[in-house]
């Protein structure tokens, strides 16, 4: 009989302190869980399907659109409008629009999305970039 009550003490011992310390735990980690999974769609997969574009587009016409161009050449490449690289453009988890810079050698560019404050940052902040960036709660305001 004993046993019974103490586990049932442990039941409700649990109930009023377990399960309000979870619900609590959970609010801390769920926004931090939400952003890693946004950035990493933007990261590993939205950004890596813009840059294989490019990378198609640096194949058929030996050079990257142009800074005047931007990404709409992958919607409307010069001379070929039948065959774009993309229906639409990709939006970023925010609801923006990704930022392209070719860089002077005409080899390489940068691509980035806004991030969560849609404000441009040239990749810093919170910013969403293809190259190697480490991300912090503090960007995101967390």
């Amino acid at each position: 009989m004993r046993s019974r009550r103490r586990r049932s003490w442990v039941v409700v011992l649990f109930a009023a302190i377990g399960v309000p310390a979870a619900a609590l735990a959970t609010l801390f980690a769920c926004p931090l869980l939400i952003i890693d999974l946004k950035i990493d769609k933007v990261r590993r997969g939205q950004i890596p399907i813009i840059t294989d574009a490019l990378a198609a587009f640096r194949a058929d016409y030996g050079r990257l659109p142009t800074e005047r161009e931007g990404l709409s050449a992958l919607l409307n490449p010069p001379g070929n409008e039948s065959h774009p690289y993309f229906r639409k453009l990709p939006i970023d988890p925010w609801g923006g629009s990704y930022i392209y810079h070719p860089v002077g050698d005409g080899e390489h560019f940068s691509l980035y999305s806004l991030g969560r404050n849609g404000v441009d940052e040239h990749g810093g902040g919170d910013d969403v970039v293809n190259w190697e960036k480490n991300y912090t709660c503090e960007d995101y305001g967390v």
